[in-house]
């Protein structure tokens, strides 16, 4: 016959549902310390640590495009932006794509082509540069508005278009103006060269040769 002695008792029912509480308490409290590190861990490696690698390494290779593409006129103030289009509307300067809102916010116009209101200000963009040269077709560029509105670049042919303009208000040689727009076009494989409308018109300032008289 099997005997127990006074300290040998059964558990209760009670104290193993204790037990398991506790055990599953001790379970919750190490599942929310194991989420809490790597919510910092990822916070530290995705919030700091990658931004800061990306920003350092893009400051040692890129500096000028990590800053914003800015460029300067030769007394060190700031002009504008490379890759942010302008409005110029003074004679003298090259013109670039016309945007649908203005260039400070970009936007598309969302006019159907069959609204009148688009058809407007199409038409009436081409009367203007037909009257500018009614001897030359109306590049495109001049007359549609881009997607964003704040293309920087237009087509070389659509600034050439334009140096015979530029040349008259400026009472220089057209091929001064014309041999400034071929030194500026950048080809990056494109089937045609663009040029930069900012670049160029810092350029006319800048030539002592094509300053505004």
């Amino acid at each position: 016959m099997t005997t127990h002695t006074p300290c040998e008792q059964n558990p209760t029912s009670e104290a193993v549902a204790a037990q398991t509480t506790i055990e599953h308490s001790s379970c919750w409290h190490s599942a929310i310390k194991t989420a809490f590190a790597l919510w910092l861990l990822a916070t530290v490696v995705c919030g700091l640590a990658y931004p800061l690698l990306m920003t350092g390494i893009g400051q040692l290779l890129f500096p000028w495009q990590s800053n914003g593409s800015l460029l300067f006129d030769s007394q060190h103030r700031l002009r504008g932006s490379a890759l942010l289009g302008q409005q110029f509307s003074t004679a003298g300067y090259f013109h670039g794509r016309p945007s649908a809102s203005d260039y400070k916010s970009g936007a598309a116009s969302n006019l159907a082509q069959s609204n009148p209101a688009l058809v407007a200000e199409i038409r009436q963009r081409y009367a203007y540069w037909h009257q500018q040269r009614p001897d030359q077709p109306v590049p495109s560029q001049l007359v549609y508005a881009s997607a964003s509105g704040l293309d920087p670049e237009i087509d070389l042919s659509t600034a050439l278009y334009q140096a015979p303009l530029v040349a008259a208000a400026r009472q220089v040689p057209v091929a001064d103006v014309e041999a400034l727009v071929q030194q500026l076009a950048q080809h990056a494989g494109r089937e045609e060269p663009i040029v930069n409308v900012l670049q160029l018109n810092m350029a006319l300032d800048t030539a002592k040769l094509l300053s505004v008289r």
